[in-house]
């Protein structure tokens, strides 16, 4: 009997020896020949997108009305042209894919960098492609068959970022829909400038943060710049179905990068790292407070200190089309006793802040003047006499003198 037992054991484990060796060779195979075969397999399922699903002509067909939305935004990809199109599917397919290599379409040089440009503009979520190189047979500035050998970025951990991302802005997004929750059609105006204002809250601007340009430094590490920023609240939107693009140009002088945002129907610009303050609350409830003028703005104002690299963008009103966002008042006038209801509905209402716009520099003087000789703590004192519990202490947060823009703290008891 116990040579049975024996027996028994000694084959059992020799099976199980065997099996062992047999998935080390399989898993050691794939990491030596860079397919990531294991974490491909199952990020692909996590990335997948409909519309780039086939790189056929008739996707592409400019007799088509145009791409459905869904989750992914697709601006660049819908001035690409039809060529540039099927060059960025492929593109996409084989990233999704973590192909190391991958075979395109023969084209030139010049539309297969244009099409590797549109899609890390349209895709944050493709974080870990951060360059490519492409063997060109023939002429590159000929139509050629191109082998694209895109440069990927911390391998081993992107299934784990990927997971993370998606747990964070799903946990974001839960929480919009709870702090929504008693209203009915709700604005995409409130989702963004709510998803922006939770941004801005977990993310301080850090010149040296780690992966900086990439949406993961803010959402997942707290510390970014401006590239990472927009990525960043770019993702958000797209989970709470908002038609974006990411924007890189100028802004003073330096290299910039902004929001392009199709909200409620209406294409504006949002700047979400010159919309955080970075400063301390003021209320007690943990809430940074948002440079406003930087938020829903149009082409015109967007101007004033900012320089997009490429004429591509949609016509934005000539006026200020979101006239309700909160808080934020518009005047071509310098009265008081027109600003008295401001503030006191503004204290009524236990707001953080209110930010009022100039129309022109005459009236922007009137109100600097204003300012000076206490003009705004007499407005402060009026709301104070109707809502006792706001502080009788006007504080000006801040003063944007290009834009025309004061913001001002309200405290409370």
């Amino acid at each position: 009997m116990k040579n049975h037992y024996f027996r028994f054991f000694f084959v059992s484990a020799l099976l199980l020896f065997g099996l062992y060796f047999f998935l080390f060779a399989l898993f050691a195979n794939d990491a030596d020949n860079g397919s990531f075969s294991y974490i491909s397999r199952s990020l692909s399922q996590n990335i997948q997108d409909p519309l780039l699903s086939e790189p056929s002509p008739d996707k592409v067909s400019p007799d088509q009305p145009g791409p459905a939305r869904h989750e992914y935004s697709h601006y660049y990809f819908d001035g690409l042209s039809d060529t540039q199109k099927i060059t960025y599917i492929e593109m996409y397919n084989g990233i999704s894919s973590l192909s190391e290599e991958f075979a395109l379409t023969p084209v030139t040089k010049d539309i297969c960098e244009t099409a590797f440009q549109a899609l890390c503009a349209d895709r944050p979520d493709l974080f870990w492609v951060t360059s490519f190189s492409a063997k060109y047979v023939g002429d590159p500035q000929a139509p050629s068959t191109v082998v694209l050998l895109p440069g990927y970025e911390n391998v081993k951990e992107i299934e784990q970022t990927v997971f993370a991302l998606e747990a964070k802005r799903s946990d974001l997004l839960a929480q919009m829909n709870i702090a929504f929750s008693d209203q009915s059609n709700v604005s995409q105006q409130k989702k963004a400038q709510w998803l922006l204002q939770q941004l801005c809250n977990m993310t301080k601007y850090d010149d040296t943060a780690s992966n900086g340009q990439q949406l993961r430094s803010a959402l997942l590490d707290g510390h970014s710049v401006c590239a990472g920023y927009t990525r960043a609240l770019q993702y958000l939107f797209m989970g709470a179905g908002i038609e974006c693009s990411f924007v890189s140009g100028t802004a003073k002088e330096e290299s910039h990068a902004w929001l392009a945002a199709n909200i409620d129907g209406n294409w504006c610009y949002m700047d979400p790292t010159w919309s955080d303050t970075d400063c301390i609350s003021f209320n007690g409830d943990g809430n940074d407070l948002l440079h406003r003028e930087y938020i829903f703005i149009t082409g015109a104002e967007l101007a004033l200190d900012h320089t997009p690299d490429a004429d591509i963008w949609p016509e934005t009103s000539d006026t200020v089309w979101i006239a309700d966002t909160d808080n934020i008042y518009y005047t071509d006038t310098w009265q008081p006793e027109q600003l008295q209801p401001i503030f006191l509905q503004s204290a009524q209402n236990h707001s953080a802040d209110i930010c009022l716009c100039f129309s022109d520099e005459t009236v922007w003087q009137q109100a600097i003047t204003a300012m000076d000789r206490g003009d705004f703590s007499l407005l402060q004192a009026y709301a104070a006499e109707n809502v006792f519990s706001l502080v009788n202490d006007s504080v000006l947060f801040y003063q944007n003198d290009s834009r025309r823009v004061f913001q001002i703290i309200l405290q409370y008891q």
